[in-house]
């Protein structure tokens, strides 16, 4: 009997040792905020506050470097109130998302979306239509373009007006806004 309980017990261990060595371990990766971490890391200073009698749209110009989906969109802006966000493939300049979000008096005010999914290496654009931004520089020296983690961040851009337009004018020395975006890369 005793050689029979050592052999069920040794059949047990093995059984539950071979099942552990068949599982995958699955990594999930962690979530990127290129402009919030650009201002973070002292990249940016910020300058000042507008209250424009213009609006604009204004955003920046990314590309990643691994496939994988946006799943939210922010902004920084002195007032309160009600923002559009507009995500675009600049290579397209077709229209992939568009967002409210509620402004809370200069924090960052985040809202989730349905994931948009990205592919590497194309080029999109998100932006905030706005009268309301900070102004950031680095003293005149350009500033983009800048990665971080595993997005490339090509420069500033901006478009006159309160039509959801893609934006034509840019700039590497300068920043205006602040918006962004929330990036979850794949495995």
């Amino acid at each position: 009997m005793k050689t029979l309980s050592k052999s069920f017990l040794f059949l047990l261990l093995f059984t539950i040792m071979g099942c552990g060595s068949d599982k995958e371990t699955i990594t999930i990766q962690p979530s990127q905020f290129p402009m919030k971490t650009l201002i973070e890391n002292g990249i940016l200073d910020q300058q000042s506050s507008v209250n424009s009698p213009n609006t604009f749209e204004v955003g920046y110009q990314f590309k990643t470097f691994k496939n994988g989906k946006i799943v939210s969109v922010s902004i920084r802006v002195p007032a309160n109130g009600e923002y559009r966000v507009s995500l675009w493939n600049f290579e397209t300049q077709q229209l992939l998302h568009t967002q409210q979000v509620q402004s809370s008096n200069g924090l960052i005010s985040t809202q989730e979306i349905s994931p948009v999914q990205i592919e590497s290496s194309v080029d999109y654009f998100v932006s905030v239509n706005t009268s309301d931004y900070y102004v950031f520089n680095k003293g005149g020296d350009p500033i983009f373009p800048s990665d971080i983690g595993d997005v490339l961040v090509k420069g500033y851009g901006t478009y006159l007006g309160t039509n959801q337009n893609l934006p034509t004018s840019f700039s590497t020395t300068s920043y205006l806004g602040m918006v962004d975006i929330e990036f979850v890369p794949d495995n």
